[in-house]
């Protein structure tokens, strides 16, 4: 061992900063931090009882997962997905999501059946309250329940490397970035 080197010291600093990368990963795809916004360094340290130097390795953790970029002498930002890359994914998402829905007739128990029916029914009682929901209420609950129509089709389904894949998929961008980027005026409905 080297002279005044603690390997549990590194091992935490790591630690700390896969944390840190984990929770800001998190509130990305979750959309709570939103593509655009700037991710100070020294709010960012304050804000998780950190130094700096873990909050630097988990910004270029993120910036390798393509949810950060970080720009010498000027901090990081929230990467904004283009429209081409959300056309690519969505895509591909369409094309793997039939395939889900293909597997899940086949395979899908009553039980799977009923959490579909109960997730859509929460979904179109969302949509009907669109007028009365504020648009952050509103974003919040299509989104969840969105998430767990989807999310049953894929247990349904059984088929778990398809399902990886297309969480993959979904860790690209904050989840429906789609919906998102419609104006922040009420929806047309």
């Amino acid at each position: 061992m080297l002279m005044g080197m603690n390997p549990p010291d590194q091992v935490r600093g790591s630690a700390l900063a896969d944390e840190v990368a984990f929770r800001l990963r998190a509130e990305i795809l979750d959309g709570k931090i939103p593509p655009g916004s700037r991710l100070q360094h020294e709010e960012l340290a304050t804000r998780f009882g950190v130094s700096r130097t873990p909050i630097r390795e988990a910004l270029r953790q993120l910036q390798a997962l393509n949810l950060v970029v970080v720009t010498p002498n000027r901090g990081a930002t929230v990467r904004v997905p283009t429209r081409a890359e959300l056309a690519e994914v969505y895509e591909l998402r369409a094309d793997l999501e039939g395939f889900a829905c293909e597997l899940a007739c086949e395979r899908a128990t009553d039980q799977h059946l009923a959490e579909l029916d109960d997730a859509q029914r929460q979904l179109a009682q969302a949509v009907t309250q669109a007028t009365r929901l504020e648009d952050a209420d509103l974003d919040r609950a299509v989104s969840s329940w969105n998430t767990a129509f989807h999310a049953c089709i894929h247990r349904a389904a059984g088929n778990g490397r398809l399902t990886e894949t297309i969480t993959r998929l979904q860790g690209f961008f904050p989840r429906d970035s789609v919906w998102r980027r419609w104006p922040t005026t009420r929806r047309p409905w």
